[in-house]
């Protein structure tokens, strides 16, 4: 665990989170994280944080859609 997920897990403790609050905001910045890596290895300069934002937004988009599909599917 990061010091984030540890703060999470912390703040989820004293408000009775839900699991599923809990996990979204790890997932979200789990998507962050791996958005900057896209970013910086295809060395995009000069991006922003709604440039993040927006790229984590279609990421986890697209990602919801494929789960779906596969829900479809099965």
């Amino acid at each position: 665990m990061n010091d984030f997920e540890d703060a999470i897990r912390d703040l989820g403790k004293r408000l009775d989170c839900p699991v599923h609050v809990h996990s979204a905001l790890i997932d979200v910045n789990d998507t962050l994280t791996f958005v900057k890596k896209i970013l910086l290895t295809n060395k995009v300069q000069n991006f922003t944080a709604s440039d993040v934002v927006a790229l984590t937004r279609i990421v986890m988009e697209r990602e919801n859609m494929l789960f779906l599909r596969d829900q479809e599917e099965q």
